[in-house]
Order: structure tokens, then sequence, then C-alpha cells
């Protein structure tokens, strides 16, 4: 009977450690947009670049987490609900690169410094 508990403990532990990461991806444009200024444009660029590479790094980390995850819930098929299935990285990364996309053809119309954009 104990050892029903434990194995319910376990589970339980496991499946409150499951979950998905919701993705929250920035607006392809915002009210304030057509008001923005050339260096306000090229530091939301900057900071959307940076933004993208710290998700990159953290999708690698949770891709090289579930390999290292699969081979184990083969044996023990609860650690399976470890692993992360979500693409919310993935969603983030294109929601910033459309976003700068946008700014990119902002920064062009309102004739900014090629320069400004290399923050």
């Amino acid at each position: 009977m104990a050892t029903s508990g434990v194995w319910l403990s376990v589970l339980v532990l496991l499946v409150a450690g499951c979950q998905v990461r919701q993705a929250d991806p920035v607006s392809l444009s915002g009210p304030g947009d057509a008001g923005m200024g050339c260096a306000e444009i090229a530091a939301e660029i900057a900071a959307n670049r940076r933004r993208a590479v710290e998700l990159g790094v953290d999708a690698e980390a949770l891709e090289r987490n579930n390999a290292a995850l699969k081979p184990a819930g083969t044996v023990f098929a609860p650690l399976l609900l470890g692993l992360d299935l979500s693409d919310a990285e993935k969603i983030e990364i294109r929601a910033l690169a459309d976003r700068n996309a946008r700014l990119e053809r902002l920064r062009a119309r309102k004739d900014c410094e090629a320069d400004d954009a290399n923050l």
C-alpha cells in the first residue's frame, strides 16, 4: 500500500512539472509605431535581435533536455511527461523576425541612416 502512495506522489510531481510554456509573441505593429524616431526604431530592432538569440538558446537547451529524456521514457513511460513539446520559442522568434521586418520598412520610409539600425 505504501508503494502505491510513493508511485502516486512521483506521478503527481512529474505531471506538475510538465507545464508547457505558452507562446507570448510580440505584436507585428503597435499604436506608437508611426511616431517612432530613427533611434527608437533602431533600439527596438536591436532589442528584438537580442531576445531572439536568448530564445534560440533556450530552445536549443530544451531540445537537448527532451532528447535526453526520450530514451529513459522508453523504460519508464511517466518520464515522457517531462518533455516540453511546445513550439513557444519558435513562434516567438518568428514574431520577432516579422516585427523587425516591419520596423525595417518603417526605418526605410523615414529615411533613417543604415547605421542607426546597428546599435
